[in-house]
């Protein structure tokens, strides 16, 4: 029986220490720039969204390690009952069971915020802790001959994954009031156009309306929507300097009375995600097959199979469907249409076409993917709230792998004494439904979160690893390690450009999740199902055959008669074609490196001995560079569609302890006395 408890406490301000703001833009230099030296200036940018924090940063209301809020408390227990049988002489079986509690899992203490159960009753009341988990073991190991040279064993279990406290911090924080936890919105093109108070919910800033000249001339002078970088800035630290002062106020006296939990004010979930409250501990089914091998005294050679199914562990999935085709209200799309026409002085759609409009001026009025709530078209199955991100245990993962090792003494050549080994090298293949198994990991489909499943991040082919150390003649030792490992996989995915028009440029299948995966193309398959020469092609396929036509939310926009597929066309409101391969693409990279040791070794009479050394890290100064390279396929540099020359060295940092880094020294001495 085991048992711990692990006290957690931290303070996270996401955009909220000092008055600093996070811009993007896109589009070029704006129609009224903010100064006259052009595009080689970003403050003339055209300005298109930017996150604003409040300062705060505590994720619960429990006093922990002296701190006084942000703790989260997990007392761990483990009870194991284990026994083995001696059937024969050559062959012994072995079981176990495992009971596992942690009693952090979920935010099970709390209830949830009230409007929740309003938009679903599924989601309401109190998380389950999940608190039956049992992990049962079994295995054998039979001695084929009877000699203990020769062993086949194998064996399977059920092994729990716990839920790191980053999970709970985020859905404790949406069901507390506000004054403790960290809150950070996005406003602009591709958010919302106004700050909420964080009292109430009641406008605080409106970045349409309140940004005073930032637009001189324009039919919309004080809008920071669409205006230069250099324009809005000033605006955006005003915004925050207000967010900040009112969410103060609230964590004076916290918490103050009347002030409802963050969800109903912010009638969502705005930054991260809440639990499914059903919850279901993550855990990974694995057996293993393999056979032992006494090559001669003191040299084992194992090889083994393994595999391991991984269930349950959390994805990302906005129930409310914000962006997705057939959730189309056509009253707010009027309502956008007609404050695009009237920003344009024009009467009708052709006319915002001939004055240079685009499709990002609909969707900024309106006319996009967003909340309902907001005043967008495509604002979910429900346009009382925003999004609704919820963590649900639907995840699934498979590795599995061929493992051969070979330990033990290879004995001794001339000046190399006491030769020892460790020789590994695996086969292995790792499929996964999501990048992460732990944090925020978001469903590619939204409507099918498991859809696209398929060699995942740390999936690798090829994996050898050898170590040596010998015993040199004068009291000297030489020890050596090297890794190599094959390429990792890329997920070629479309390129949102960070719009509320991003559900008519790149969602395929209609359901709200942009930045959808290449036609053709899987989790992972850029570097396993093809390699550049395949992507060109498929490349080539899908500008000949889908850039350019309608997405679902543009056919819908069609359908209701809102706009032509003519207009839409004109305005850029359809899928976009996407740049093909530089030449000399890159693939993804392989990585090497072999690290040296050569120490001395003098032992002064029976206590007291000193040992310097010296180490060399890659020593044969291998160029290792970060990967695998980005596969949203921007034409971007470090992109899969962009890398003629590796760039970004593995370790081209502060700090000397990455392994593969730029070949390096350490020098060092040991005394043991």
């Amino acid at each position: 029986m085991a048992y711990n408890r692990i006290d957690e406490a931290g303070f996270a301000s996401f955009f909220g220490l000092g008055a600093r703001a996070r811009a993007s833009y896109s589009k070029g230099v704006a129609a009224i720039p903010f100064n006259a030296n052009g595009a080689a200036d970003p403050l003339n940018y055209k300005f298109n969204s930017a996150y604003v924090g409040n300062g705060l940063g505590y994720g619960s209301e429990t006093p922990v390690l002296g701190l006084p809020a942000g703790g989260f408390i997990n007392n761990r227990l483990g009870i194991y009952a284990h026994d083995a049988w001696r059937v024969s002489h050559t062959l012994t079986l072995n079981g176990g069971l495992r009971y596992s509690l942690d009693t952090g899992l979920t935010n099970h203490d709390l209830a949830r915020a009230p409007l929740i159960n309003l938009f679903d009753p599924e989601l309401g009341g109190y998380p389950r802790n999940d608190n039956l988990r049992l992990g049962p073991q079994a295995g054998f190991a039979w001695n084929v001959r009877g000699d203990g040279k020769t062993v086949i064993r194998g064996g399977g279990g059920i092994y729990y994954e716990t839920n790191i406290f980053n999970n709970i911090l985020f859905d404790r924080t949406v069901n507390l009031a506000p004054g403790l936890g960290n809150t950070y919105i996005l406003f602009g093109a591709a958010g919302n156009t106004f700050l909420p108070n964080p009292a109430d919910g009641s406008v605080l800033f409106d970045f349409n309306t309140m940004c005073t000249g930032a637009q001189p001339g324009a039919a919309n002078a004080n809008s920071c929507i669409g205006a230069s970088v250099g324009a809005a800035l000033p605006f955006v630290s005003q915004a925050e300097k207000l967010f900040i002062a009112a969410s103060k106020m609230l964590s004076q006296g916290y918490p103050q009375p009347g002030v409802p939990p963050q969800f109903n004010i912010d009638h969502g979930v705005i930054g991260g995600a809440i639990l499914d409250p059903h919850y279901k501990s993550p855990y990974g089914a694995q057996i293993n097959l393999g056979v032992q091998r006494q090559i001669r005294s003191g040299l084992v050679l194992s090889l083994d199979y393994v595999l391991n199914r991984g269930v349950h562990f959390n994805m990302q999935v906005d129930r409310n469907r914000i962006g997705a085709a057939d959730t189309l209200n056509v009253g707010l799309a009027n309502a956008a249409i007609s404050s695009t026409l009237s920003t344009f002085n024009c009467a009708t759609i052709d006319c915002v076409i001939q004055a240079g409009g685009t499709i990002d001026d609909f969707a900024g009025n309106g006319l996009g993917g967003g909340p309902g709530f907001d005043g967008f078209a495509f604002g979910g199955k429900n346009i009382n709230f925003r999004q609704m991100t919820v963590l649900e245990p639907v995840g699934v993962s498979r590795y599995q792998a061929l493992q051969a090792q070979l330990t033990g003494k290879l004995g001794t050549w001339g000046t190399f004494k006491n030769v020892t080994t460790n020789v590994s090298y695996a086969l292995s293949r790792f499929n996964s439904s999501a990048v992460d198994q732990d944090f925020l990991s978001g469903a590619v489909n939204n409507d099918s979160p498991t859809q696209y499943y398929g060699p995942a991040g740390e999936d690798h082919l090829h994996q050898l690893g050898v170590g040596l150390i010998m015993q040199l003649p004068f009291h000297f030792q030489l020890a050596t390690s090297s890794y190599f490992r094959s390429n990792g996989p890329s997920n070629p995915a479309l390129n949102p450009n960070g719009s509320r028009s991003d559900i008519f440029t790149s969602d395929l299948n209609g359901d709200g999740t942009v930045g959808d995966p290449l036609p053709g193309a899987n989790r992972g398959s850029f570097d396993r199902s093809f390699g550049v020469a395949g992507l060109t092609k498929l490349i080539n396929n899908f500008n000949a055959n889908v850039a350019g036509t309608l997405s679902p939310a543009g056919q819908a926009l069609v359908n209701a008669g809102l706009m032509t597929a003519a207009q839409l066309t004109a305005l850029g409101g359809v899928i976009e074609t996407v740049p093909l391969p530089v030449a000399g693409q890159k693939e993804n990279p392989l990585f090497y490196t072999t690290d040296v040791r050569l120490s001395w070794n003098w032992k002064f009479k029976e206590r007291l001995s000193i040992q310097p050394s010296v180490d060399c890290f890659n020593l044969f100064n291998k160029n290792n560079t970060e990967g695998p390279l980005t596969g949203t396929l921007s034409g971007g540099p470090g992109t899969i569609t962009n890398t003629p020359a590796y760039f970004t060295r593995v370790g081209a940092g502060s700090g000397s302890f990455s392994s593969g880094q730029p070949r390096a020294f350490q020098f060092g001495i040991r005394v043991t006395f």
